[in-house]
């Protein structure tokens, strides 16, 4: 596994929670990059404990297409191909 994506809307104790399992993905894969959509600023713990290699704000427009029924563009869809696994924990809206 190289590369890892992870969505987790929501706020800082959302992000807390899911700690364990970025840390249990890190040991799995300790060599793998693992970015994070969510919440930017609480992902800095994560990035400055090894535990992220990555992390995007999940409050940008181009998120806002995977919860509509338009085919994701073009862009966003490469984007997310270049990833061997991508866990969602975001919810329906």
């Amino acid at each position: 596994m190289r590369r890892i994506l992870v969505l987790r809307g929501g706020a800082l104790g959302d992000f807390i929670v899911t700690l364990p399992a970025l840390a249990l993905l890190r040991k799995q894969w300790p060599n793998a990059e693992i970015e994070l959509v969510g919440n930017a600023t609480a992902a800095d713990l994560a990035l400055c404990d090894g535990l992220l290699s990555a992390a995007h704000s999940q409050h940008e427009r181009r998120w806002s297409t995977l919860f509509g029924s338009d085919p994701l563009p073009r862009e966003l869809s490469a984007w997310f191909g270049r990833f061997d696994l991508i866990l969602s924990f975001w919810p329906d809206p």
